[in-house]
């Protein structure tokens, strides 16, 4: 191949890859925005209509570690094509529901092509980017999930509003058999050396855990961690995935061609790397809608200027990230890694001391481009030192648990710091109401208890039963203690950010990262 041909290869594959990915992560974000045009369309309630965007994560839980490992011994590229279609013919199914449980059925149609897509992803920008160049590659491929982030609220918006809900899923038709047909064109399929065994058991019990725990991670706090319907339970769906897990480890040991080898995570380099990510999803997820919740619940702000305060951090992530990926091909992703996790930690902490009660949007331009500037660094590098630690054989499963980690832990993410935040934040109300009752006149305590907890229950209108400056000094017992919540749970995430540090700190070449790193070029037909 001319050297002409390998740069053209380069750039088209690089970018089908990324587009992709980007349009797998926008359909989440994308979504989001058209839920309450869906609730009155479809006549459906709000916790049904959730599902929609639910039942999407969770199948793509689920299913990325067995899309890789499939990927892994049919092919790649074969995996990556089943997955563009199936996602195609689903976003028309989506366009076209014209019923709540329907439109959910193609949401799980859809996950099982987005995990396809996503599973095999990375191990095709491995095939079409040159060894040299991967770091800088991955950091584009790593900024597709701020800018879809920045993309779907406002492309959401416009699309709903000029053509409706429905064509937030069929404009990705034409994008899809586009991508599908270069795909064909561009990106070299890879030989597989063998022929492999399907371990089905091993799959069929590897998503089932999956599916159970992450229903739990996910759907604990909306159910508050009790009955979700009938007898079933937060705790019976986790006690499942757990149950699961065993058998599945039990199982795999003695297999000969097992679905997950227990081996894989021996490798403590790709272990620490796996901890590292989850953990970063767990921060990145947790930051974004804690910002979300203070700019408009404590600072007043509508959704739009909430909105545009949080867009130096994704901006600086979109641009950031390729630059990384230059300094990850120049030092090694390892050192990148480091700095850019302590670095990451400090800009959280930069972040709490600039938090306030009367801060405005003008406060965070600076310290939220820092945050993205030092979350973009740890991006690409974590993905990559996690991909070169593992052989080709094993690549595509190594990129399935890349993605499902990052579901698993932006979810988590979510759930721990909604939960860090409310007990903080009932907490210092409870304890500064029962200071503040003794100041106030005995007619007027009973509303201004009222008063105050329908502000913390986020359902507070004025009180026409209590004075002004009483609902003033309420509000100001609110704003400070959603505050002092969002420092909490900040620290809490920084915390972990370092502790993710020092894992990956911990790690060190062995003797199969270096059998995995020579043996990482594919071949292809």
């Amino acid at each position: 191949m001319s050297t002409q041909k390998r740069s053209s290869s380069f750039n088209v594959g690089l970018f089908i890859v990324c587009a992709c990915f980007f349009m797998t992560s926008l359909d989440i974000t994308i979504v989001n925005v058209a839920l309450p045009v869906m609730t009155a369309n479809l006549h459906a309630p709000l916790n049904q209509v959730i599902w929609v965007v639910n039942a999407y994560l969770l199948i793509f839980a689920a299913l990325a570690i067995p899309a890789g490992r499939v990927g892994d011994i049919l092919g790649q590229r074969r995996i990556f094509v089943v997955g563009l279609v199936i996602f195609t013919v689903a976003s028309a199914l989506c366009g076209f529901s014209q019923d709540v449980f329907v439109l959910i059925g193609s949401r799980l149609l859809q996950g099982i092509g987005s995990a396809c897509i996503s599973a095999t992803s990375l191990v095709l920008l491995t095939s079409v980017v040159p060894a040299e160049k991967r770091g800088q590659a991955l950091g584009i491929y790593g900024s597709m999930v701020a800018l879809a982030g920045i993309a779907g609220p406002v492309v959401g918006g416009w699309i709903i509003f000029a053509l409706g809900w429905n064509w937030v899923f069929f404009v990705n038709i034409p994008i899809s058999l586009l991508l599908l047909v270069s795909t064909l064109v561009f990106i070299p399929g890879v030989k597989i050396a063998r022929q492999h065994h399907f371990d089905v058991p091993g799959i069929v019990f590897g998503a089932i855990a999956i599916f159970s725990i992450a229903f739990a991670i996910i759907e604990g706090p909306t159910y508050n961690w009790g009955t979700v319907i009938g007898p079933l339970n937060i705790a019976m769906f986790l006690g499942t995935g757990v149950i699961f897990l065993v058998l599945f480890s039990v199982w795999e040991r003695f297999q000969r061609e097992p679905f997950l080898p227990l081996s894989f995570f021996k490798n403590w380099y790709f272990a620490s790397m796996i901890i590292a990510n989850t953990l970063l999803s767990f921060a990145a997820f947790a930051l974004l809608f804690l910002l979300t919740l203070y700019f408009e619940a404590a600072l007043g702000m509508s959704p739009l200027v909430a909105g545009l305060s949080i867009a130096p951090y994704m901006l600086a992530v979109l641009i950031a990230s390729p630059i990384v990926g230059r300094l990850v091909d120049k030092f090694g992703g390892r050192s990148v890694l480091l700095a850019g996790l302590i670095c990451y930690a400090l800009s959280l902490g930069i972040l709490v001391r600039l938090s306030g009660t009367d801060s405005n949007w003008l406060t965070f331009i600076v310290p939220l481009a820092l945050v993205g500037v030092t979350f973009a660094s740890t991006v690409s590098s974590v993905m990559g030192e996690a991909l070169r630690s593992v052989s080709p054989p094993m690549m595509g499963t190594a990129s399935g648990i890349i993605s499902t980690t990052r579901v698993a832990g932006g979810s988590l993410g979510i759930a721990v710091a909604t939960g860090i935040l409310q007990g903080q934040l009932f907490g210092s109300v409870k304890i500064q109401t029962v200071n503040v009752l003794q100041q106030i006149a005995p007619d007027q305590r009973q509303a201004f208890s009222d008063y105050l907890t329908s502000l913390v229950q986020n359902n507070a209108s004025s009180h026409t039963a209590l004075s002004a400056q009483l609902q003033h000094l309420a509000q100001q017992i609110y704003i400070e203690s959603f505050v002092g919540g969002l420092h909490m749970a900040l620290l809490f995430i920084a915390a972990l950010v370092l502790i993710g540090a020092l894992v990956v700190f911990s790690a060190r070449y062995s003797v199969v990262v270096k059998k995995a790193t020579q043996a990482s070029s594919l071949p292809t037909k």
